[in-house]
């Protein structure tokens, strides 16, 4: 794009050359050591073998809207092979993890559904959750501002923002990955921290705008599986997600051919548990032509069979 900044062009290189941008949140290992706390603080709270903290969990399951797309929030035990009871929008995971998907309404909607009975713990890490959400969008304003997705995923008013905290704990396992390669669903990411390392990924296509054959595929997978990608503290990367792709046409972006980060996470620690914070971010509420990518266009594995088959 003509007479696009000198911040353009070096975000704009640095998705080409590694798939991510840094952005400083801002948020202290003591923070984020606070948050995955009282992450794991709830979730034995809410998961209680009697299954009496069930209602807890239940409290933050909703969808905003009723369109898909419109934001899926909840909290479960996820299993390989199940599908999520509580989101359209999954395929049967292929991880063993616990997820909770918080938004901006989370608390609130908690309060009145709890009628104001919300344990301690629980109360602590939607704050935490709130507090990460809040520092994230805005460290990431400015790149937005800069790449033209301000107006398209930044909302004016609270009330329409469909951004959503993840926090996912990941159980041990001998699988050769704690999660499998992959493309965000979201338009944006920000990789926020993580317990241990083990994040891998590349710039790289999905089927949307490129045509890939098997061996195209293959080697996008042995170049991301061999790419470290290493946290510090403060600092999150920013990558885009699969709805990139599906921004409005009248959206101001200095080109539609920047890649996406296929990705995912080593299994370097076997008997361990890994705990990870994202935050996805998407477009506002109620913005029209809100399209939510197809799992052939987010999952490797999904993608990969598609291109056997159409092949």
């Amino acid at each position: 794009m003509p007479g696009q900044s000198a911040e353009a062009e070096q975000y704009q290189a640095a998705l080409r050359t590694q798939g991510y941008i840094d952005v400083n949140h801002g948020m202290t290992d003591t923070d984020v050591n606070a948050l995955f706390t009282s992450f794991r603080g709830f979730l034995n709270v809410a998961f209680q073998p009697d299954g009496k903290g069930r209602k807890f969990a239940d409290a933050l399951c909703y969808k905003l809207g009723g369109r898909e797309g419109d934001g899926d929030y909840y909290v479960a035990q996820q299993r390989q092979g199940i599908v999520n009871e509580y989101s359209q929008r999954t395929a049967p995971t292929t991880d063993d993890k616990d997820t909770a998907q918080i938004g901006p309404h989370s608390v609130e909607r908690a309060f009145d559904v709890l009628h104001g009975q919300m344990p301690k713990v629980m109360h602590e890490f939607l704050s935490s959750c709130v507090e990460l959400h809040e520092a994230t969008k805005r460290s990431a304003r400015p790149v937005l501002r800069a790449l033209g997705m301000e107006d398209s995923l930044l909302a004016d008013n609270r009330l329409n923002d469909v951004h959503l905290v993840r926090l996912a704990r990941y159980l041990a396992s001998r699988s050769s990955h704690k999660a499998f390669l992959h493309f965000d669903r979201s338009d944006v990411s920000v990789a926020v921290a993580e317990t241990s390392p083990g994040l891998v990924g590349v710039p790289a296509h999905n089927t949307h705008h490129h045509s890939i054959d098997l061996a195209g595929a293959e080697l996008m997978a042995e170049q991301a599986n061999q790419t470290p990608i290493d946290h510090s503290s403060g600092v999150g990367k920013l990558f885009l997600g699969a709805a990139y792709n599906y921004l409005p046409a009248d959206a101001p972006l200095p080109t539609r051919d920047l890649p996406l980060l296929l990705h995912g996470a080593l299994n370097h620690e076997p008997n361990e548990e890994r705990l990870i914070a994202v935050v996805f971010m998407n477009q506002p509420f109620g913005m029209p032509g809100i399209v939510v990518p197809p799992q052939h266009e987010t999952s490797f594995e999904v993608m990969y069979n598609h291109i056997a088959r159409r092949s």
